[in-house]
């Protein structure tokens, strides 16, 4: 459902939503599952989402920006509930929490840490992340074309299927699988593999 571009000082959403623009100054909270459609996607506060929730632009060039943390748990429940990007170019400055994070679209970039219930699902053509990735599994598709990485915690398998892989960082993992596809990794620190 259409609504109004803000900007709103804070929003409450338990319904499918569809602008041209979304800013919110403060804190956004989602109550439902939900898809949040717009093509330039600004959230100034914390964002939480009690349920599942998928984000998308209406162009591959659309933004999504998270200026503070996004948290896509339960609080109620204490369950991790499942983030999806479907489209567009997309940051985050602050930390991510949730179960499953399923991220497609231009390009990625983390700026502080993730950490995961369950698995990093990565199909952007670009994903650069700066800070610690905790989570069971990294799945990185043949649709990513670079895949920039800092400290990975990883416990089960990374499996790149991508064309690039650059790591800053220090990688813990119990099996890591490099594809056909990616012919280039590189490695700037310590690797650890357990299996």
């Amino acid at each position: 459902d259409p609504i109004y571009a803000g900007a709103y000082k804070n929003l409450t959403l338990s319904r499918d939503v569809s602008a041209n623009s979304l800013t919110v100054e403060k804190n956004t909270r989602i109550e439902q599952t939900i898809n949040i459609t717009a093509e330039s996607q600004l959230y100034k506060g914390r964002v939480e989402a009690l349920e599942d929730v998928s984000f998308a632009t209406t162009t591959d060039n659309g933004t999504i920006n998270f200026e503070d943390e996004v948290l896509v748990k339960n609080s109620g429940t204490n369950a991790y509930k499942n983030i999806t990007i479907t489209k567009g170019i997309v940051n985050t400055k602050e930390k991510v929490v949730a179960n499953i994070f399923d991220l497609s679209g231009t390009s990625f970039i983390a700026e502080k840490e993730i950490e995961l219930e369950d698995n990093f699902e990565g199909k952007s053509k670009k994903i650069e992340t700066k800070g610690l990735v905790k989570a069971k599994n990294i799945n990185i598709a043949t649709s990513n074309n670079e895949w920039i990485s800092n400290n990975l915690t990883i416990t089960d398998d990374i499996a790149q299927n991508g064309k690039l892989w650059k790591c800053n960082g220090i990688v813990q993992a119990k099996n890591i699988n490099v594809g056909a596809t990616c012919n280039n990794w590189t490695s700037t620190d310590n690797i650890s593999v357990e299996e």
